[in-house]
């Protein structure tokens, strides 16, 4: 059992796979985790290696071995991020495999958490305004993505929100 999900991007497969790299380490990064990125790359959670590079194919593949929440042996489960030619540009898929290894059953409860957690999130109303997805909305207060990174770094975009919250909190400006 696995779970899929693909995304074009308008980039070479080398650019694509450098950007994937990168925003997924500055993901983890958010979640208290660290990508060591190369063939013989890891994922560490402060002292526990939480996965290990199992294949790294720049621009084509990368194949990460990743243990469960109980970081037992028994549930690891393997990412794929694959780097594939689409129209003028790169399909990026990626695959988490061997879900049933952790949630003991073929099906249920992999479409409960399915539904909750990615096709919801994927579904919210303000999900489909321009480029929210790479917003601070999106990733409650953190600019996700390399332009909104780049635009929110800088304190001007923000002044016009801390007066109006100053003008509520009945402080000034």
């Amino acid at each position: 059992m696995s779970v899929r999900a693909s995304v074009d991007l308008r980039l070479d497969p080398s650019s694509a796979f450098e950007a994937m790299v990168e925003e997924l380490s500055q993901a983890l990064g958010l979640l208290g985790m660290q990508l060591q990125p190369g063939a013989e790359g890891r994922v560490t959670q402060g002292a526990l290696d939480v996965g290990h590079v199992l294949r790294w194919q720049p621009p084509v593949k990368i194949v990460i071995e990743w243990l469960t929440a109980d970081w037992t042996q028994a549930t690891k489960t393997v990412l794929e991020l694959r780097f594939e030619p689409a129209g003028n540009g790169t399909r990026v898929i990626l695959e988490h495999l061997e879900w049933s290894k952790v949630l003991g059953d073929e099906g249920n409860e992999l479409a409960g958490w399915f539904a909750g957690e990615v096709a919801a999130r994927f579904s919210a109303p303000w999900r489909q305004v321009g480029w929210a997805i790479g917003s601070p909305i999106a990733g409650r207060g953190v600019p996700r993505g390399h332009r909104s990174r780049a635009t929110y770094r800088d304190p001007l975009y923000h002044r016009p929100n801390f007066k109006s919250h100053t003008r509520r909190l009945g402080t000034a400006a």
